[in-house]
């Protein structure tokens, strides 16, 4: 099997240094962006968009440093978890707490690089290089050296397609255990109330 350094198979930007475009307390600023945040990036790689921040400027922010369809935005802050930028999420400000990585060559699909860097088996390289669990942040310069295997894409695209009928059962499975412990907690608070 062939590998390629993360660094050769995508672009590696830092967020933006929010206090550098930030509107000053009393201007009146022309642009209003939503912005990531640690909160509103779940363990699980979701964004919860009701609690992205609004973001005022007084310039046009980059594009560098907003969210387009096939990004990949990693927290740099443990718990590592990547987040697969979809149409539902572009135009957001990406802030220094995390990292853009955009595909910039055709020979792996953005989707499967997500998928390898959501693998336990990567984050816990990640956290060993960076010299395990009680790390501060994550360095540019080991996500540059992650070794990201080269499949074709066809095999690729069979692996990201199992990977997310996974994705879609744990989530069924998930609800219906949620449903289950709402049942069961209301059967139990009515027997000790009496009611049953």
């Amino acid at each position: 099997m062939k590998f390629k350094k993360l660094a050769d198979i995508a672009n590696i930007h830092s967020g933006l240094v929010l206090s550098r475009k930030e509107a000053g307390v009393g201007v009146e600023s022309t642009y209003k962006y939503k912005q990531l945040n640690l909160r509103s990036v779940s363990e699980d790689g979701q964004i919860n968009i009701e609690i992205l921040d609004d973001f005022f400027s007084n310039d046009s922010i980059k594009e560098t440093f907003i969210t387009r369809e096939n990004d990949i935005v990693l927290r740099l802050f443990a718990p590592i978890r990547p987040v697969f930028i979809s149409a539902n999420y572009t135009g957001l400000i990406v802030p220094s707490q995390f990292v853009i990585l955009r595909v910039k060559k055709h020979e792996i699909l953005p989707e499967f690089l997500y998928m390898h860097l959501s693998r336990k088996d990567t984050i816990n390289d990640i956290y060993a290089k960076e010299g395990g669990y009680t790390m501060r942040n994550v360095r540019i310069s080991t996500l540059s050296d992650l070794s990201i295997p080269i499949l074709s894409i066809k095999k690729q695209s069979e692996i990201v397609s199992i990977y997310e009928v996974h994705n879609k059962r744990k989530e069924l499975y998930n609800d219906l255990l949620h449903q289950y412990d709402t049942h069961t907690n209301a059967v139990i608070k009515r027997l000790i109330e009496g009611d049953a």
